[in-house]
Parts: structure tokens; sequence; C-alpha cells
């Protein structure tokens, strides 16, 4: 959209002219949709490749909230509907919790996992490629929409996923991994219990096997 691109490239700063151009081939596997923040990720590479071109390699790296920030800018543009749920975790390297506040949700503080708690994590964790691609947008508007009329389904799994994530976290700094994973399928459930088509029968075995 020749508007976006006039846009994004003032909100940048990217306005003298002569500026040299440049070329940038996109090629994106994540499925549009699913939930996996691939529109974040394109956005954030595209920006950092073009903030490395015209001010200085190291830039990107040296500057990573300010890039989160024009991702999310740049995102709520083009009516996505990411924010910093898909860019941070995109962007910031390690496991962490982020705390928003509700008066103002582009206002966000990050507590970075210790590492040896991390490499500790990885040795209790397989990855799991199950084919499926689960649409994300259908979900969230149900979960928009069900805030909006104040569904009092919506809101109680709203409440409990942010319990059960603070306590993950707790959990996880005490290096109890066991009652972390069992959490995390608390908070799927919950997730589930809302709209049965965030999940499928294999991954419900695996969650009720957990």
């Amino acid at each position: 959209v020749p508007e976006l691109i006039t846009y994004t490239l003032q909100y940048l700063g990217f306005t003298k002219p002569n500026l040299p151009t440049i070329a940038i081939n996109l090629y994106n596997i994540i499925p549009s949709g699913s939930g996996l923040g691939g529109s974040g990720l394109v956005i954030s590479s595209t920006l950092a490749a073009i903030l490395a071109y015209y001010r200085g390699i190291d830039y990107p790296t040296r500057n990573l909230v300010r890039l989160v920030e024009y991702t999310m800018a740049i995102e709520q543009m083009q009516g996505t509907g990411g924010g910093w749920n898909d860019t941070i975790p995109a962007l910031l390297p390690g496991i962490k919790l982020i705390q928003t506040t509700p008066d103002n949700p582009r206002r966000y503080s990050i507590t970075h996992l210790p590492q040896y708690i991390s490499d500790e994590l990885a040795k209790q964790c397989i990855l799991v490629d199950l084919k499926h691609v689960r649409e994300a947008s259908p979900f969230c508007h149900s979960i928009r929409s069900g805030f909006e009329r104040n569904d009092q389904n919506v809101l109680q799994m709203l409440t409990a996923i942010e319990q059960y994530a603070r306590q993950m976290w707790e959990y996880l700094l005490q290096k109890d991994f066991k009652t972390f994973g069992y959490l995390m399928g608390e908070s799927w459930k919950e997730v589930c219990r809302v709209d049965i088509r965030s999940t499928i029968p294999i991954v419900s075995k695996i969650v009720d096997f957990l």
C-alpha cells in the first residue's frame, strides 16, 4: 500500500531526498493468521534491514526497544492486530516475563529468566511438530467480542491465564519444572474451554497426560 509505505518512511524519519534505494525480498513460511507472530516477524526483520542499511549495521541490536516500538506501531497501521506479545518474544532473546499496564498496553516491563535456569529447562523439554495449522484470528475475535460483551467465561479465562502466568514464572525461578508444566497445561485448558477450535484431539491427550 503506497500510503502505508510513505507513512512508514516518515515515521522512521526517512524523508530526506536522494536516499539510495534498496530492494528487499521476503520469504515467510509461517501461515498467515496462525498466531505465531508471522506478521510481526516480517515487519521487524524488514525494519531491521532498513535501519541497518541507513543507520549502521549495529543500529537494530543497539536499539531493540525502539525496534519493538516501531514494529508495534506499524502492526497497528496495517491492522494485523499484533502487539508486544508477538514482537517482544521474537526480537528479544531468552525466556522472559512481560508485564503491561491496563491503561497503556504499549508500556511494558521485561524480566529475563537467568540463563542457567533456561539451560536446565531446555533439558526437560521436547518440541513436537504435529503439522497442524491453527487459525488464531477466529479465536482472537471471539475473545475480543466476549470481553466487550462482558462474557463471564471469557473474563474468568483471562483472569485465570494471568494468574497462571505469574505462578509459572515463580515456579520457573524455583526450578520446579514439573509444577510449571502442569500449570501450563491448565492454562491451555482454560483457552480451550472458551474456544474448542484452539486444539485438536492429539494435543488434548498430550496435555491430559502431562
